[in-house]
């Protein structure tokens, strides 16, 4: 399919020659966003903006970031309130967070390593409860598409959705015909596997100028739910402490999706995850109203409370964790 690609001029014609089910293709990945409130939107792989002229359809007020590796292609495009970015798939993504990721006939140009990388910073860009829909050439027993060694490179659906389970959705395969598939890939609003969880609320002081909470407050809200988190499950951080060990942060990260603002009631999930020797890991969501609004994680040591040297993390603690079923493996 590589002749498509750079003669902007012929791609139209010449795609749904030799690709039968084209419209139809383009018709259900258009069709699999609905449902979907979105404000913003990313098409991978946009063309000559076939895909996005569907989608704005069903999302008239949605502004649409067009992505395609030819320049000549994108100025193509005759939609208002499209952003061109003539750039690789394999690049870094237009910051996010998007609510609908899009792609059709672009994706098997990637190898598999590729696609799994290009998965994960998809889930990194779309907002939590969005969608990416993706509808293009796979490994099938009929091959329809004409395919050009080398850089057309498709692969099963099925190891697709493993990919795509992999760095977090809910995917499923919503349509196939011949070697053509469309696959459905929702973010879940809340990441799977989290046990526990703290409530607080907003104080006005903790907002800004802007009248949203200031960033260095979730810092502090994750500590609120990790405190809680080991009352409950291991008698309390001050258990530790009462044994001579104290337990260091070493890394703070926090992913900021939507401002949180006074009065507002969160949720604040908490789950210890990769104990190894003297560290561990703690992964953060930060809910509101159904919606995951911020993420995050923080590293910890455990250490002598005299001599602040490494010590292992006691054994009373990991099983207390493993027993409440609040011990994950990372996803991160």
């Amino acid at each position: 399919m590589s002749q498509f690609h750079f003669d902007p001029s012929t791609y139209d014609t010449l795609i749904r020659a030799e690709v039968p089910a084209y419209e139809e293709l383009e018709d259900r990945v258009a069709q699999a966003t609905a449902g979907v409130e979105a404000a913003r939107i990313l098409d991978l792989g946009a063309g000559t903006g076939e895909t996005a002229r569907r989608v704005r359809a069903l999302h008239p007020a949605a502004a649409i970031v067009a992505l395609d590796v030819s320049q000549a292609m994108l100025e193509r495009i005759d939609l208002d309130a499209v952003e061109s970015v003539a750039q690789p798939l394999q690049a870094p993504l237009p910051s996010g967070p998007f609510d609908l990721v899009v792609s059709a006939l672009a994706v098997h140009h990637l190898d598999g390593s590729e696609k799994r990388d290009l998965f994960a910073r998809v889930r990194d860009v779309l907002r939590p409860g969005g969608r990416f829909v993706l509808g293009d050439v796979v490994v099938a027993e009929r091959e329809v598409a004409p395919l050009s060694e080398g850089y057309d490179k498709p692969d099963r659906a099925a190891d697709q959705l493993d990919w795509l389970r992999s760095a977090g959705f809910d995917a499923r395969i919503d349509w196939e015909h011949d070697d053509l598939a469309l696959i459905v890939a929702d973010l879940p609003s809340t990441p799977p596997g989290f046990g526990f969880a703290a409530d607080v609320r907003v104080r006005f002081a903790e907002t800004d100028a802007q009248g949203i909470a200031h960033n260095s407050n979730y810092f502090v809200w994750f500590e609120v739910a990790r405190v809680e988190h080991l009352e409950r499950y291991a008698g309390g951080y001050q258990r530790l402490r009462d044994l001579g060990i104290e337990a260091l942060v070493l890394e703070t990260h926090v992913r900021y999706l939507q401002p949180a603002r006074f009065d507002d009631r969160l949720r604040i999930h908490a789950r210890c995850v990769d104990i190894k020797g003297a560290r561990f890991r703690y992964e953060y969501a930060v809910e509101r109203n159904g919606e995951v609004i911020a993420d995050g994680w923080t590293a910890h040591a455990t250490v002598d409370a005299a001599s602040f040297r490494p010590t292992r993390v006691p054994s009373w603690l990991i099983q207390a964790l493993s027993s409440s079923s609040s011990l994950w493996s990372s996803s991160s």
